[in-house]
């Protein structure tokens, strides 16, 4: 199951980077022409890209969580991270940034803003439906083992 979401995960990253490198070089294909003409298409689609990548790889990663302590906000306490959200949400930051350097591309903070709200509704779904839990059953939910 871990190796089928990990492909999973890598076939979709791949599609992204193809989506990236698209509109890196200018390409205008059908995909940007619909995003174009749906109203908010390009945080639409921010948002959904990155909440499917978070999803994916939260499943790749079995829930795999790590825990951060606010020193200067002591009322949070400590707060638990998945894995697989920060990495996306790093990565969309990463590609964010780089579009400073893109002539053909104009960073927005929007988009980071879609991408955020995409990794953490992924993060709640990934917890809301027990994303670790589910690697660890073991026999049916009435306790039979048929």
């Amino acid at each position: 199951m871990r190796i089928f979401f990990g492909l999973l995960t890598l076939l979709f990253f791949v599609f992204i980077c193809w989506i990236i490198i698209s509109a890196d070089v200018g390409f205008q294909g059908a995909i940007f022409e619909w995003v174009k003409r749906v109203p908010y298409g390009d945080k639409l689609s921010h948002f959904t890209l990155y909440l499917v990548l978070a999803l994916l790889l939260n499943m790749a990663l079995q829930g795999a969580a790590f825990t951060m302590e606010f020193a200067f906000f002591p009322r949070l306490g400590s707060v638990n991270f998945m894995w697989g959200s920060g990495l996306v949400f790093v990565f969309s930051v990463i590609e964010e940034i780089s579009q400073f350097y893109i002539p053909v591309r104009t960073p927005d903070g929007g988009d980071v803003l879609a991408n955020l709200c995409g990794v953490y509704v992924a993060a709640i779904l990934a917890r809301r439906f027990g994303v670790a839990s589910m690697f660890r059953f073991k026999g049916l939910p009435s306790g039979r083992q048929d």
